[in-house]
């Protein structure tokens, strides 16, 4: 039996695709520099890079579409 394995397509052109979702509503945090810190500080080994951005989701409703590798969301304010 053979299981679908996500990482395969991004194996295949060396390009790890991140969406970063920023749950903060414009409110000024720490979770979102500490997430692109880490992002933009580790050292992949080669031919792997690393391609990220960032969506406003609850600010200015930005939503990524379904072709990123690996989603991170910052959390956000208040309760939940």
């Amino acid at each position: 039996m053979e299981f679908y394995n996500p990482l395969l397509k991004c194996m295949e052109n060396h390009t790890i695709r991140v969406a970063i979702l920023d749950l903060y509503n414009n409110e000024p945090n720490e979770g979102m520099r500490g997430i692109q810190s880490i992002l933009n500080r580790h050292h992949y080994p080669a031919p792997y890079t690393i391609h990220w951005e960032r969506f406003d989701v609850r600010f200015k409703e930005e939503i990524p579409d379904t072709s990123f590798d690996i989603y991170i969301s910052s959390g956000g304010p208040g309760s939940p």
